[in-house]
């Protein structure tokens, strides 16, 4: 029923009404030119009854031999609303464009969702996806099942610390599924070996964990000394060659400097900056500017990704403000040198030792013409332990 409502709404027809005339005369003739006439009746004297459009137009000769004037009561359909909306041409031309965006968009990825483990190498594996034809705004069609695998192939045989990949397809959004490798231990090294000392010191820990000891807690010890020897003696008389296996922890002594120069040169960016905005869309950019920046320049980036109901949505604007860099020279005196030589041998004390300082000294300050060094000595807990291959046929 909705098929022949729908039907007669796209080709359009008309309401009437007959107040006189030869009702029945009019209802045969029509019947005979194949006029057909839509839920006909007559109430109170008065004919009611619908008909196309095509149908109406032609009635003209049928209404004068049956003396049935018609009189129209309403107009229904496609023709009539596209007629009382010819002003509002915009209106129909954004509806059509609606449809075909949704036709469109429907067949495209709007978002590559990566998921497993929060360790995995998302940026690599993005990458490959690219690469691959994997990206927001590829089409779907793609994605079938000999290309998934493709693909999925692709990511293990270049990263090695996955051990399965799955690319499934859910509406609109493409799921990469991925799972890393076990840690696996690495083999053990049984190769004959002692315990030697990578730098002197003095002895604060031993941990022997194969092997025969040769030093103890308080001994010192110079580069090159045997610490645990591979050669164990047995209570037969024999001697028993192994793998040495330690840790040694001294008291060594490490020496750090820098140079601090009373000619400072340092780029400021400027207060003003100068913005860009990028619109991306299905992996389609957008630049709302003209021209480039080929300057030194501080950058800050603000992305704005537009979510509807918790999904993420296929576009996004990027805004850059580039800050350009200026050059700006300054000359420091030896009281300033002096601290910023104490700030970066702090910084070099953490990236280099850790916690592992026991002790360090006073910096001391060699001034020169052009500028200030700073040396300092520290005392640290290192594992000094190396091994060394026993060469029992020489």
């Amino acid at each position: 029923m909705w098929l022949i409502t729908l039907w007669r709404y796209i080709f359009s027809y008309v309401e009437f009404t007959a107040e006189k005339g030869f009702f029945e005369r009019f209802l045969n003739l029509c019947a005979r030119e194949n006029i057909k006439i839509h839920s006909p009746k007559i109430e109170n004297g008065v004919l009611y009854g619908k008909m196309s459009v095509r149908d109406y137009r032609n009635i003209l000769p049928i209404v004068r031999r049956s003396h049935t004037p018609l009189k129209i009561k309403s107009k229904h359909g496609l023709r009539f609303a596209v007629k009382k909306h010819k002003n509002r041409s915009g209106m129909l031309v954004g509806t059509a464009v609606f449809f075909v965006l949704i036709f469109t968009l429907s067949g495209r990825v709007w978002n590559v969702n990566i998921l497993g483990d929060p360790k995995l190498p998302r940026t690599e594996i993005m990458s490959l996806l690219n690469s691959s034809g994997v990206f927001e705004g590829c089409s779907k069609s793609d994605l079938l099942s000999d290309d998934s695998k493709r693909i999925r192939d692709i990511l293990l045989n270049n990263i090695d610390s996955l051990s399965w990949a799955s690319i499934n397809l859910d509406g609109c959004f493409a799921d990469v599924e991925c799972r890393m490798k076990a840690d696996v231990p690495k083999a053990q090294d049984y190769t004959i070996c002692n315990i030697i000392a990578q730098k002197g010191g003095r002895i604060l820990e031993v941990k022997a964990y194969r092997g025969t000891p040769c030093v103890k807690i308080g001994d010192a010890v110079q580069s090159g000394q045997l610490l645990v020897s591979g050669a164990i003696d047995m209570t037969n008389g024999g001697t028993l060659f192994c793998a040495a296996n330690a840790e040694i922890y001294a008291e060594v002594d490490e020496q750090l400097s820098t140079f601090v120069p009373f000619e400072q040169v340092s780029s400021l960016p400027s207060n003003t900056g100068i913005k860009r905005t990028v619109l991306t869309a299905f992996g389609f950019n957008l630049p709302l500017f003209f021209g480039s920046i080929d300057y030194d320049c501080k950058v800050e980036k603000n992305v704005l990704i537009p979510e509807f109901d918790g999904i993420r949505l296929p576009f996004k604007s990027t805004t850059a403000i580039f800050y350009p860099l200026q050059k700006v020279s300054r000359t420091i005196d030896e009281n300033s040198a002096r601290k910023l030589a104490v700030e970066q041998l702090t910084k070099l004390q953490k990236s280099q030792f850790g916690d592992n300082v026991i002790n360090c000294s006073e910096p001391e300050f060699l001034t020169t013409e052009k500028g200030v060094r700073a040396v300092c000595k520290y005392t640290c807990k290192e594992n000094i332990a190396k091994s060394e291959k026993i060469l029992i046929n020489p």
